[in-house]
């Protein structure tokens, strides 16, 4: 039992999602710092929180799903206090690749350290609160791996030297 439980550590996994993880393809919501202009057509669809559901906003990118339409409200005069107040953040749905955890660090040793925490005397002696309570991260309640670096580079919403822009490029330094 013990043997096991160190295995899904180290590949930073659960007994329920080892049971698929071949074949697991992970959707994440990955904020976009400088969202798109809202005609843009894009490889991957978006949302935007506060969701705007009145018909004059319908299709102007504040909800892009080919899909389904938005939801609607029960209260409409709520849903425009409530987005009046609030600024629109814009979230790409991106998808990983069969088999690809986005939360495997690439290292068994650092999944097993975010788990257990980064002293072994704490694995032996656990008077510590675990790293997993740690929720203070402004992009995930829990580390991501490099699958969703790639994920964002190839959507164009990080850059290799990690400044962010939406279509990927560098601003040119002005001399």
């Amino acid at each position: 039992m013990s043997g096991s439980s160190l295995q899904f550590a180290f590949i930073n996994s659960t007994t329920v999602e080892n049971l698929s993880r071949k074949i697991k393809v992970w959707d994440l919501a990955v904020y976009m710092p400088n969202p798109p202009a809202p005609n843009a057509v894009l490889p991957f669809q978006t949302i935007t929180y506060p969701l705007i559901t009145s018909s004059d906003t319908y299709g102007n990118g504040y909800y892009t799903n080919p899909i389904s339409p938005p939801p609607v409200p029960s209260s409409t005069s709520q849903t425009q206090t409530r987005t009046a107040t609030q600024t629109p953040r814009t979230f790409a749905i991106l998808h990983t690749k069969p088999g690809e955890n986005p939360w495997d660090l690439g290292s068994p040793f650092a999944n097993l350290c975010t788990v257990m925490g980064d002293n072994p005397f704490d694995w032996i002696f656990p008077l510590h609160h675990s790293p997993c309570t740690n929720h203070n991260r402004g992009e995930s309640a829990f580390a991501l791996g490099p699958v969703v670096q790639r994920l964002k580079q190839e959507a164009g919403i990080v850059i290799p030297n990690g400044s962010s822009s939406f279509n990927g490029e560098e601003e040119k330094e002005k001399k």
